[in-house]
């Protein structure tokens, strides 16, 4: 009986961690667009198409949604250790969360702050 209980806890929390990452991924560029896509394809009469790429946006937007959250740590460090002047820290926080979240930073706004972290430790130097 308690195997069953904890099994289906285990799917209830299982369940809302992946309805929260691809909640969360769908703010996102990419996987948005893609559901954009599935909706157009679905109003063409191309049912299948459309189902192909919703399942492709669902795929892209739990990815998006677990990098985003965890990028978000080190984003905050980033921007953290930038106003205590602690450059060469925030350099190595911000390169952490630009890999973490690879194709998924929107419009490059992540990199853009590492450019902007670089320049500043240029012009110290």
């Amino acid at each position: 009986m308690r195997t069953a209980s904890a099994a289906a806890t285990l799917a209830i929390v299982s369940a809302a961690l992946c309805s929260y990452f691809v909640q969360k991924g769908f703010v996102h560029v990419l996987p948005a667009s893609m559901l954009r896509w599935s909706q157009q394809k679905w109003s063409q009469g191309l049912y299948s198409e459309s189902v192909r790429w919703f399942v492709l946006a669902g795929e892209g937007a739990f990815d998006a949604g677990v990098r985003w959250s965890i990028a978000e740590l080190y984003v905050g460090r980033t921007r953290r250790f930038f106003d205590e002047g602690q450059l060469g820290e925030a350099r190595e926080n911000c390169a952490q969360a630009v890999r973490i979240l690879g194709d998924n930073d929107d419009e490059g706004a992540v990199s853009y702050l590492c450019t902007a972290i670089e320049e500043r430790i240029r012009a110290q130097e």
